[in-house]
């Protein structure tokens, strides 16, 4: 079967490749998968730059790739959820990527039935966003109705989610974008949206109880201003905190370096008296589930800027590290 892989760590044109591989056979605890589509995640690329390195050792070379579309056409003896012929959708395992891949054997925990009213190229466009935001937002941060949000980036991937979901739950919406997409954010639900190449939201928003972060650097501190005392920012970028080591449970040296990355963020969060808190998401096929219902209510529309063949996915990948992106990018395997 043919795979997009990469062969190390260094730059995208350089590591790279299309290569045909050996099948993989379902254990008694997992089911094959036939890929009919798989969505980019700046994750992907990240991996190839090395940004993983501290969490996770890849045996190389890797296939690329976490979250899927596809069809079952095997399932192991010890699995009893799903059958042969199920459409299904989700993320894989944070050390077991591979989607970028005609087929693939997955744990049916990552997964769920796909809804109904969406394509695969569709479907696979939200396991990684819709997970990760819905943690970050009402597992994390205790997100409710009339509480007002800022979301960074609103016509990336992420961002685009975000801004229905928050809607979805009844919260005040502002978010940052170009120009040129302000109209088109706006009409995602946004209540607030800020033209970040003309205006700063810093003068233009305050007294916020929560910020969902997806730029990091110097967003990261500065957004901390337009939150009220008692506020939550929730990161998805930078380096992940201590916090995060504990749930991953590693060695006390890499507990004691992320905490001296931290220190910086940490300190500012306490002199604003807001709460500071970095989320990596955890694939949960039991929350996805509960997130097709809400797909299949008509609550979210999923937004594909661009689709790409499996034999372009360097092009694909650069694509989406350009960073330009409106809605997600897909790779159709089939």
């Amino acid at each position: 079967m043919k795979a997009i892989l990469f062969t190390g760590y260094g730059k995208l044109e350089d590591k790279i490749i299309l290569k045909d591989i050996p099948m993989p056979v379902a254990t008694e605890n997992e089911v094959l998968i036939q890929v009919f589509a798989a969505s980019i995640n700046p994750v992907d690329y990240k991996i190839v730059q090395g940004a993983m390195r501290l969490l996770h050792r890849f045996e190389l070379p890797q296939t690329l790739g976490f979250d899927l579309s596809g069809v079952i056409i095997s399932v192991g003896k010890k699995v009893t959820e799903y059958h042969v012929g199920d459409e299904v959708y989700g993320r894989v395992g944070d050390t077991h990527p591979g989607t970028f891949a005609e087929y693939i054997a997955v744990e049916p925990k990552y997964l769920a039935i796909k809804p109904h009213n969406l394509s695969h190229e569709e479907a696979s466009c939200l396991p990684l966003v819709a997970q990760t935001t819905v943690q970050a937002l009402t597992q994390v941060c205790d997100a409710r109705a009339s509480q007002k949000i800022l979301i960074h980036a609103g016509s990336g991937g992420i961002g685009v989610f975000a801004i229905q979901y928050a809607k979805y739950l009844k919260m005040h919406v502002a978010t940052t974008t170009s120009t040129a997409n302000v109209e088109w954010v706006k009409a995602l639900g946004a209540d607030v949206v800020i033209d970040y190449k003309t205006q700063n939201y810093l003068e233009l928003i305050k007294d916020y109880d929560m910020v969902y972060d997806t730029l990091g650097a110097q967003t990261k501190l500065d957004s901390m201003h337009v939150l009220k005392p008692g506020g939550k920012l929730v990161s998805i970028v930078g380096p992940p905190d201590r916090a995060f080591a504990v749930r991953m449970n590693v060695g006390w040296l890499l507990k004691m370096f992320l905490s001296l990355m931290n220190l910086k963020i940490n300190r500012s969060a306490k002199k604003n008296k807001i709460e500071y808190y970095y989320w990596l998401m955890q694939s949960d096929g039991k929350l996805l589930a509960e997130i097709t219902k809400m797909v299949e209510s008509g609550a979210i529309k999923v937004v594909i800027d661009k689709t790409f063949a499996l034999d372009q996915g360097l092009e694909a990948l650069q694509y989406v590290k350009a960073g330009r992106t409106k809605g997600k990018v897909v790779v159709k395997i089939r």
